[in-house]
């Protein structure tokens, strides 16, 4: 059995130990365990979550651009096998394709399951459908291609990161990637999440976030509508369950993706880490029902009619709701 197999072995046995694992992202994204982005998928509805089950995950530009930039800061030395400068050729004409389908086989070294000699007899459709065939196979691989203008972007968004005073010190002694395997403490599921950084000395974990606006308040919206407190009161849970400790430290590094490129470092107030972690909880909740009754209603209410209203500012003076 291999290395692999056995640790996979070992992170689905039936009562898994909480641990620690030095795995490669593959191996983590298939181990039979509970998210963080499949729990505040779950926070929203059910709908939601078994969408993101039921389909394979395509990443949008915003995504590549992000994780070209964990690359490029945590692991260097994998940056420069996995993201690659595109082609300045357009994809529409033939002489287009066929040239990016030389740079999938000579740069990003994507290996057809059928080879091909010669492409230049091919047709548009033909080529098209090669083409689509040498995406996905580079996607699964993890491969990112950036084109110019991104790459500079990424060049500026590095610069800023690296020139706060505070990142230095937050990134040193730590681990990137680390998995992380534990039971919830009711002992329905399995959990698992990979932090981008991790000191296990001082039990500082770190999320990077790549955003349009990194300022408190661009941020803390970002932070509510994409459930980020969700995913950081999961991490420090996770890290105190396997460590055995409540002195973890979180930190949100925000680097913005945009002019004029400015990096901010947070910290969530206990508030927001208790939100994060009731809904989740309820999340686990809502999903350990529908596995036991499969009757759930998987929408964002519970099947009835919810009454509606607009937020204070949309209404006319004198018809603002009081505070209960």
């Amino acid at each position: 059995m291999s290395k692999r197999s056995e640790l996979l072995r070992e992170i689905h046995l039936e009562n898994p130990q909480n641990g620690f694992y030095q795995i490669d992202r593959d191996l983590y994204q298939v181990a039979e365990a509970v998210s963080a982005s499949s729990l505040r998928l779950a926070s929203q509805s059910l709908a939601d979550y078994l969408h993101h089950q039921s389909r394979p995950q395509s990443l949008n530009r915003g995504q590549n651009l992000g994780g070209a930039f964990h690359l490029k800061l945590l692991e260097p030395q994998e940056f420069g096998k996995r993201v690659f400068l595109a082609p300045e050729e357009s994809k529409v004409s033939n002489k287009g394709k066929i040239a990016w389908i030389e740079f999938y086989l000579r740069k990003v070294r994507v290996i057809l399951k059928n080879e091909v000699v010669d492409f230049g007899e091919m047709k548009a459709d033909e080529l098209r459908l090669h083409l689509k065939e040498m995406e996905k196979i580079a996607q699964k691989e993890g491969k990112i291609i950036l084109s110019n203008e991104e790459f500079q972007t990424l060049e500026k968004m590095t610069q800023s990161a690296m020139n706060h005073p505070l990142i230095k010190g937050l990134l040193k002694g730590g681990q990137r990637e680390l998995s992380v395997f534990w039971k919830d403490p009711k002992g329905q599921f399995t959990l698992k999440c990979r932090p981008d950084y991790l000191d296990l000395e001082n039990l500082r974990v770190i999320d990077i976030k790549t955003t349009r606006d990194p300022s408190p308040r661009g941020f803390s919206r970002e932070i509510l509508n994409y459930r980020y407190h969700v995913t950081a009161a999961l991490l420090i849970d996770g890290v105190g369950s396997v460590s055995r400790s409540n002195k973890q430290e979180f930190y949100f590094m925000a680097v913005g993706n945009q002019e004029p490129y400015i990096t901010e470092i947070y910290r969530l107030s206990p508030e927001a880490i208790n939100e994060g972690r009731l809904q989740y909880q309820k999340a686990l909740e809502k999903l350990s029902q529908f596995f036991k009754h499969y009757d759930i209603y998987p929408g964002y209410t519970d099947g009835g009619v919810c009454e509606l209203t607009l937020p204070d500012w949309a209404l006319s003076p004198g018809e603002q709701q009081e505070a209960p």
